[in-house]
């Protein structure tokens, strides 16, 4: 797995980089404040993109035990989608990471992207 770098987004612009998609799938950082998303982009082949959550059940008050699915996105080729946030409780490993699969990485890029809050 590669750590993906986490860029923020400010309100002079960002233009991100991205970095190819690794085979044995990528990692970042999530903020406590879910601010941060994933944008994958798919060349000439589309591809499945996975974020396995961490927990796989929760208590939920008043309707007791709930099963936590993954987020599975397909991303057609020559297309791209932006991804999460990532609820941190539920998406976060105890390295405070993200942890994301893909079924091919030939022509995807990803790039983590943080939207950085306006100090008020």
């Amino acid at each position: 797995m590669a750590a993906l770098t986490v860029q923020s987004i400010v309100q002079a612009g960002l233009t991100p980089a991205y970095a190819a998609a690794s085979a044995g799938g990528d990692t970042f950082q999530n903020t406590n404040d879910e601010t941060t998303f994933l944008h994958v982009k798919c060349g000439a082949t589309g591809a499945t993109v996975t974020i396995n959550p961490f927990i796989t059940s929760l208590k939920a008050t008043g309707i007791g035990q709930v099963t936590v699915a993954a987020i599975s996105v397909i991303i057609a080729a020559s297309s791209e989608r932006m991804i999460g946030p990532f609820p941190q409780y539920v998406f976060t490993d105890t390295g405070g990471n993200v942890n994301v699969t893909y079924s091919q990485v030939a022509t995807v890029t990803v790039a983590a992207i943080r939207v950085t809050p306006v100090s008020r």
